[in-house]
């Protein structure tokens, strides 16, 4: 296979099957890169077309964050038996 930019969810899937099939490949050698180059390409699309929302419901910051609370403000409802 020819790595070529992702555009779609077919490439996506083409490219993921070819990267499976060279995972054993090592580094430094046209497999290798190849595998790299797949990788990095497959991580691109991953960012636009699958992107990862930030924590909480819609997306949205948790309250903690809102609040600018610290982790050891949230004990207490974390783990009740440490108050």
């Amino acid at each position: 296979m020819k790595p070529k930019l992702i555009k779609n969810e077919t490439d996506y899937e083409t490219a993921l099957a070819r990267i499976d099939a060279l995972m054993d490949a090592e580094p430094d050698t046209p497999a290798g890169e190849e595998l790299e180059l797949l990788v990095t390409l497959v991580e691109m699309y991953e960012k636009k077309a699958h992107p990862i929302d930030l924590p909480g419901p819609s997306g949205h910051p948790l309250p903690h964050e809102q609040q600018e609370l610290k982790p050891k403000d949230l004990v207490p409802f974390i783990s009740p038996a440490l108050r």
